[in-house]
């Protein structure tokens, strides 16, 4: 944390014009973790994750001289019941935050709700039709591009099917369309506790029930066709009707692009808006050693490829 304290400060105190080289900042980090040494190729996305649970960690306020366990047990005298909603949020939440609290898990981290109901249990009238919780949290949302397009050719349905259309046809996606997939409905098989079935068929719905302050969405493109789908993005993300408790809108404030193709010899670059109030509505492009601001925000969503986009939640 202080090694990225002395980042920023030399970022935005050093001399304007002159490019700023992070070469302690990067030799750390590769003495940390050898896929950030200098020269070698890593992904931005797990540059990322890395740096921030690494600040996690340092700026952690566990008192880790107190077990979290015991701590939870004598909580409250709560009785766990899988099946209440409420009791189950409540267990987590006091069992996160004894074990994770720092201004990373503050700005960063959301909930999701995981329900999971028994068909068997469903369709027979004369077993309780129940539906059990659990709660984990994320501090970012990856979306599998494929099979987002697979869920989208599933709601067109036949219609589409009889043009000829496939999920492949499929090259342009909206980011609301990733958060209609990411909380669609999954079916899996286990053991149901209601009915004794070993291998139940089980409705698994993920919704997600607390967006963080800062919001990091990753689009996993995998390899093939799907390394060209176009991203739909806008500098206002509105999720107010696809996400439970969310009231008010996100706005962008940065976004990771790759250029080239789908090779190990691609190229990431970053454009950034001005944190400046009075420079609020200014983009800037981070290319290595060169700034350059952008004045049409429509040629960011059209160049290059889409990996990583950051909202912030708007005041």
């Amino acid at each position: 944390s202080i090694l990225y304290k002395e980042l920023l400060e030399g970022l935005w105190k050093g001399e304007p014009k002159k490019p700023f080289s992070p070469r302690e900042f990067q030799e750390r980090l590769g003495q940390l973790n050898p896929l950030f040494k200098k020269n070698n190729a890593s992904d931005s996305k797990d540059f990322a994750c890395f740096l921030i649970m690494q600040l996690h960690e340092e700026l952690n306020l566990l008192d880790r001289t107190i077990s979290c366990n015991q701590k939870i047990d004598n909580c409250d005298n709560i009785k766990l019941d899988l099946y209440d909603s409420n009791i189950v949020l409540k267990l987590f939440i006091k069992d996160f935050f004894l074990k994770q609290n720092s201004i990373i898990t503050q700005y960063f981290y959301g909930i999701n709700q995981n329900m999971f109901q028994c068909q068997n249990c469903k369709s027979n009238n004369n077993l309780p039709k129940k539906i059990k919780y659990n709660y984990e949290n994320f501090f970012y949302i990856e979306f599998p591009l494929n099979e987002v397009r697979k869920h989208m050719m599933k709601n067109i349905g036949y219609m589409g099917m009889n043009y000829g259309m496939n999920y492949q046809n499929i090259n342009q996606i909206d980011v609301c369309d990733c958060f209609k997939y990411y909380q669609s409905q999954n079916e899996i098989e286990g053991y149901c506790e209601i009915c004794g079935l070993n291998n139940a068929k089980i409705n698994m719905t993920t919704n997600i029930f607390s967006l963080p302050n800062i919001l990091m969405i990753v689009f996993n493109r995998g390899k093939g066709l799907q390394y060209n789908i176009k991203i739909n993005f806008g500098e206002i993300l509105n999720l107010t009707n696809i996400v439970m408790n969310c009231k008010q809108n996100y706005e962008l404030q940065s976004i990771v692009k790759h250029l080239g193709d789908n090779t190990p010899s691609g190229h990431f670059i970053a454009y950034c808006r001005s944190p400046i109030p009075n420079f609020h509505n200014y983009w800037f492009c981070y290319n290595d050693e060169t700034v350059v601001q952008v004045n049409d925000f429509k040629s960011i969503v059209d160049i290059g490829v889409t990996y990583i986009l950051f909202y912030q939640l708007k005041e």
